[in-house]
């Protein structure tokens, strides 16, 4: 009897455990679509003038380079201004698809 009363009180354990996990698990899972929700309406609501002839595509052979063309861009502002602007817009765009990205993994893995 005492046996099987330890067998219980282990199986207690063990389900709670199991449901702190599981709850665990889900909280997060429920931040990383929240995050990414967030990423996908930034992405969605970016509106660039010009970023899209700011690349182009160059195929040299068999490799294939992006360089940034700088003369389509506003003739107001000096050069070194403009290709910050450029730069940071880069970065801002690439950082924010990078946040999406791993909050998107993050909650595959929490479905999984």
């Amino acid at each position: 009897e005492l046996h099987a009363e330890l067998a219980r009180d282990i199986l207690k354990v063990r389900q709670r455990e199991l449901q702190y996990y599981t709850n665990n698990i889900l909280n997060i899972g429920l931040q990383a679509s929240l995050l990414s929700g967030f990423a996908f309406a930034i992405i969605a609501s970016h509106e660039s003038r010009s970023v899209l002839r700011w690349i182009d595509n160059i195929d040299a052979g068999d490799h294939p380079f992006v360089i940034l063309d700088f003369d389509e861009l506003d003739k107001d502002l000096p050069l070194v201004e403009q290709q910050m602007q450029v730069l940071l817009e880069l970065f801002y765009l690439t950082s924010t698809i990078s946040a999406m990205g791993s909050t998107l993994y993050t909650l595959y893995i929490c479905l999984i």
